[in-house]
């Protein structure tokens, strides 16, 4: 059983510099819908814009045990325009 956590919290850490570059080629491809989206927290987000790298950078953070790696395909998939 260790052997397979070990193994899945391998597969998890992708660098976050590695992320945040696939994101933002998902941001700039025109065949994928990245809207940005509200965002109540003036603070951090003076313009109330939230934007999608940001969105799902923040929501890998939060949950550390997601696969990166998997993340990244299903959203793929998930977003691209037909």
């Amino acid at each position: 059983m260790a052997y397979l956590q070990n193994q899945f919290a391998a597969a998890s850490e992708v660098p976050e510099a590695e992320l945040q570059a696939a994101l933002q080629r998902m941001e700039a491809d025109a065949t994928m819908s990245t809207p940005s989206s509200y965002t109540p927290d003036g603070t951090l987000y003076p313009d109330h814009v939230l934007t999608f790298t940001d969105k799902h950078l923040l929501y890998l953070k939060q949950h550390s045990k997601i696969n990166a790696e998997q993340y990244l395909a299903n959203l793929r998939l998930k977003i691209r325009i037909r």
